[in-house]
């Protein structure tokens, strides 16, 4: 019997450098994932060599070094995350069939809308084979936690400057090769000449 206080899954993401190209090991964003007592590895993420292109990818294994047994890749080219769409993710066998998805779901109502911008809420849904090995289901999980972290977290973020009275509003980050660069619209602001 589980007791409500155990931990079921434990995920480990290791400190890499930032949303830099992903063309060595330091910069390749990966996660471990554990059994409950955190002790038994069942599943590892990483971003491969370039993090997949124009296209956002993840390869998932058993362990570091292990063939992929599927990976993970977006639907989108080059935009990535922003409010204004479903991001969806397909989970591929390694046979090319899809087994899966992981979608992050754009906000659906107003009040909705707030929640993300004010928090770091953000709406995930999974799918995957009913069949599949559970320990393969707690590392897709551990995947879900991964793409947040890499494309969701400051998503929508506004930044109000009421000094200069600017405000400036992150639509979406352009992706290429493991980068992530955010792309802002910005208003107003006080001008830096001198008037006469």
């Amino acid at each position: 019997e589980v007791s409500p206080k155990d931990e079921v899954m434990v995920f480990d993401r290791p400190c890499k450098c930032g949303q830099c190209c992903a063309c060595c090991q330091c910069c390749q964003q990966e996660m471990i994932v554990n059994n409950g007592t955190g002790r038994d590895q069942v599943g590892y993420i990483k971003q491969p060599f370039l993090g997949g292109g124009f296209s956002p990818k993840l390869q998932v294994m058993e362990r570091d070094g292990d063939d992929p047994y599927c990976t993970i890749e977006s639907d989108a080219t080059c935009c990535i995350a922003g409010m204004c769409c479903d991001h969806t993710f397909r989970i591929k066998d390694h046979d090319g069939n899809e087994i899966g998805k992981i979608v992050k779901q754009k906000p659906s109502s107003f009040q909705e809308v707030a929640t993300e911008l004010a928090s770091d809420s953000d709406v995930f849904a999974i799918e995957f084979n009913k069949d599949l090995d559970v320990n393969k289901k707690a590392t897709l999980f551990g995947a879900l936690y991964l793409i947040d972290y890499m494309f969701f977290e400051n998503e929508g973020e506004a930044n109000v400057d009421v000094v200069n009275q600017k405000v400036s509003y992150k639509l979406c980050d352009l992706y290429c090769c493991g980068c992530t660069c955010p792309c802002k619209i910005s208003c107003g602001g006080k001008d830096s000449g001198d008037s006469n």
